[in-house]
C-alpha cells in the first residue's frame, strides 16, 4: 500500500512527518494483499484479502496501521467521513464506528462509537456505502439507497430525521436498482444499473449537476448526447463525476478541480 500528502495525525502510516510529499510504502504492519482504501481527511482505512478491516491516523491515535478488532465479521467495502467510518460487511450488515454527533454512526443519542465494539446499523442491508463529512449512504443488494447522519444541508435526499437509516426514493429521478454511491461533504450522487445518475444536497458551484430546485431530493443528472454512466466519484467540495462507456469524462461544479482529499491512499498491484 502507497500513502501521500497530510499526515499530521499519522494518516499516511508514516510516523514523524507532517506531510509526505511522494508516495510510500506504508511500511512492514501494512496488509500484503490491499483490496479496498479509503482516506478521509485525518484517516485512513483499509481492507486486506481475508477482510480484515485497518486503520490509522486521528481516529486510531497512531501511524501504524491498527487492526479493528471489533467487527462482526469480514469487511467487503469501506468509507470513511471525518472521524468516523463505515463498513459492508461480507452478510451485508453495515457497521460504524467513531464520531456520532451527528447520528452518522446511526446510533441514538449522540457521543461516539467506539471502534472495539462498531454499531451495526439496524435496518440497513449494504452492497456499496459512502460517507460524507458527517453522513453516510448505502446502496443495498435489492438496488434501494437509504441513508444517515446530518441532514442541514439535504444530503439525506429525503425528509425526516437523521439518525435512523431510511430508504431514500429515487423515482422522481427515473433511476431503477441503485448499483453505485458516492458523497462529498454536503453532498451525494446515486448510479443505478441503466447508467442514469441523480444528485441532492448543497448545490453551490454546480456540484449537483442540475438546477438547484428541488436540490434536497434525488434529481436526474442529464449528459449531452444521453451518455450513460459507469461510475460516480464525488470531490469534498467540489464536484460530481462520472464516465461513459466510451470512457469520456463527465462532471458538475468546479470542473478542473481534483475531488480528492489532503491525503491519498493506494493499493500496489
Amino acid at each position: 500500500m502507497l500513502c501521500w500528502g497530510w499526515n499530521r495525525y499519522g494518516q499516511c502510516a508514516v510516523e514523524g512527518e507532517d506531510a509526505v510529499t511522494a508516495a510510500r510504502s506504508a511500511g512492514d504492519d501494512a496488509p500484503a494483499a490491499v483490496v479496498d482504501a479509503v482516506a478521509s481527511a485525518f484517516d485512513t482505512v483499509v481492507v486486506d484479502g481475508r477482510g480484515a478491516a485497518y486503520r490509522c491516523g486521528r481516529g486510531a491515535n497512531s501511524a501504524r496501521l491498527v487492526r479493528l478488532a471489533g467487527l462482526p465479521s469480514r469487511v467487503i467495502r469501506v468509507a470513511a467521513g471525518r472521524d468516523f467510518a463505515c463498513a459492508v460487511l461480507v452478510d451485508c450488515r453495515v457497521a460504524c464506528w467513531g464520531d456520532n454527533a451527528r447520528g452518522q454512526c446511526a446510533a441514538a443519542g449522540g457521543g461516539f462509537v467506539a471502534a472495539d465494539s462498531p454499531r451495526v446499523v439496524d435496518g440497513c442491508r449494504g452492497a456499496e456505502i459512502a460517507a460524507g463529512l458527517e453522513f453516510a449512504v448505502a446502496a443495498t443488494p435489492e438496488g434501494a439507497a437509504h441513508s444517515w447522519g446530518a441532514l442541514d444541508h439535504g444530503q439525506l435526499g429525503r425528509p425526516g430525521a437523521g439518525v435512523a437509516p431510511l430508504a431514500l426514493d429515487a423515482r422522481p429521478a427515473a433511476l431503477r436498482g441503485v448499483v453505485g454511491v458516492a458523497c462529498g461533504d454536503h453532498h451525494a450522487l446515486l448510479l443505478d444499473r441503466a447508467g442514469r445518475v441523480a444528485s441532492f444536497g448543497l448545490a453551490e458551484f454546480g456540484r449537483l449537476g442540475r438546477p438547484a430546485a428541488a436540490a434536497k431530493l434525488p434529481g436526474r443528472v442529464r449528459f449531452l448526447g444521453g451518455a450513460a454512466a459507469v461510475a460516480v466519484a464525488a470531490g469534498g467540495a467540489d464536484e460530481g463525476a462520472v464516465a461513459d462507456a466510451a470512457g469520456r469524462c463527465r462532471s458538475g461544479g468546479q470542473a478542473g478541480r481534483a475531488a480528492a482529499q489532503a491525503h491519498g491512499a493506494a493499493r500496489r498491484r
